[in-house]
């Protein structure tokens, strides 16, 4: 037995082999799951499949670079071609080489938080000046409308659906979609986008364009996911469409645990996946 495999247990071992087709690792907290992950990977790379087919997406940059750190440590140099990255950094990269198809410009810049608030504090203001009105007190904020917003694009929804789900805002439903109207306006007159945006408009070019969406197919033919129990909606719809053809998709995850609800988690993702997924 190869010595990244020794040390694992049964369940363990059976992840770390299982190199072809859908799968699912469920891992709790202290089970040695990303250990089981990069004995994963360097059996990959030891059984010939090429580290540029290979993606890992996690959640956080830092546990990203841990990994593939370790990877390295683990199998030497032939791992550097291993992408391993966050969903919302794939997703930049992908649109700074192939956006042009949906006439964006490669050198986009990301807003921060603090500049979608920015941003959305100025189309509020600009929708106020043109009406020749000011904002009555029970108006939702800016953080409420960004909210609004990401709902609708993690969700997959309509920004009319997500503000009909909520009676504070049926209201304003009218002010609320031009607002947002000014703020996608902003954004484009400046080249920036927000996180949310970039997952849209990579669903969106690779929904759109077979051609792009079965190059990337073929780039990355073995799919990682870690923390699958905190994807949402449309981050799920990608990986689904980056793995369509070759269907080597592995997603680890707790179903009794979830993160990042605020960016919409869908808890259905890691529960449906095996129904999703035959085999």
């Amino acid at each position: 037995m190869k010595d990244y495999l020794a040390h694992l247990n049964k369940e363990q071992y059976e992840a770390a082999t299982t190199l072809y087709g859908p799968l699912l690792i469920v891992a709790g907290a202290g089970t040695g799951k990303t250990a089981t992950l990069i004995s994963r990977v360097t059996n990959m790379l030891d059984n010939g499949i090429s580290a540029e087919e290979i993606l890992l997406l996690t959640f956080t940059n830092k546990a990203a670079q841990e990994m593939k750190d370790r990877i390295i440590d683990e199998i030497g140099e032939s791992a550097e071609g291993v992408t391993a990255c966050t969903f919302h950094s794939f997703c930049a990269g992908f649109l700074r080489q192939h956006g042009r198809l949906l006439n964006i410009h490669p050198n986009f810049g990301v807003l921060s938080m603090a500049d979608c608030k920015e941003a959305m504090s100025l189309a509020m203001q600009e929708y106020f000046d043109r009406h020749n009105m000011k904002p009555c007190k029970d108006f939702p904020n800016k953080s409420v409308l960004l909210n609004v917003y990401s709902t609708a694009i993690n969700d997959c929804v309509t920004i009319s659906e997500v503000i009909r789900h909520d009676s504070r805002l049926r209201i304003y439903e009218q002010e609320i979609e031009e607002i947002l109207d000014i703020y996608r306006g902003y954004k484009l007159d400046h080249n920036t986008f927000d996180y949310d945006d970039l997952l849209f408009l990579t669903k969106l070019l690779l929904e759109s364009n077979e051609s792009i969406r079965a190059k990337m197919d073929s780039q990355y033919k073995y799919i990682s996911c870690d923390e699958y129990q905190d994807t949402n909606i449309i981050q799920d719809m990608i990986l689904d469409l980056l793995s369509r053809d070759y269907c080597n998709l592995a997603v680890v995850g707790d179903d009794n645990q979830s993160i990042y609800r605020f960016r919409g988690a869908r808890i259905e993702n890691i529960l449906t996946f095996s129904q999703r997924h035959p085999g």
